[in-house]
């Protein structure tokens, strides 16, 4: 499988953010440099996709909110290798498209609360 072109475009500025926020990461040697991984974390910010993504060098396939793939976005979401999740009912597609995508070695990125926690 090969690695969304447009992840690959937001590296330079997940490099900028990195140096905007300047993220500390606690055990980030623990996240394999190879072989399926589930990366779960709380859901604070908007800005949690890309802290994820900033302690990794390999591509993460997250799973989103299908609301997210609405009008230009879809577009946008779809070439980021997102994952779309009806929360609403259950989700054949969005599981299996997960299992394609470890079974082939790759990271899954979830928030588990499935919304920003304010608090």
């Amino acid at each position: 499988m090969k690695e969304p072109l447009l992840y690959k475009c937001l590296i330079p500025l997940n490099k900028i953010f990195i140096k905007l926020y300047r993220p500390t990461y606690i055990n980030k040697e623990n996240i394999p440099n190879k072989g399926a991984v589930i990366l779960a974390g709380n859901h604070t910010s908007k800005l949690d996709p890309l802290l994820l993504m900033s302690s990794t060098n390999r591509c993460i396939h997250y799973l989103a909110k299908i609301e997210l793939f609405k009008g230009i976005k879809k577009i946008f979401f779809n070439n980021l290798g997102i994952i779309p999740v009806d929360r609403s009912k259950k989700n054949p597609d969005a599981i299996n498209q997960a299992n394609k995508y470890l079974n082939s070695n790759k990271i899954i990125g979830i928030f588990p609360e499935s919304t920003i926690n304010k608090t």
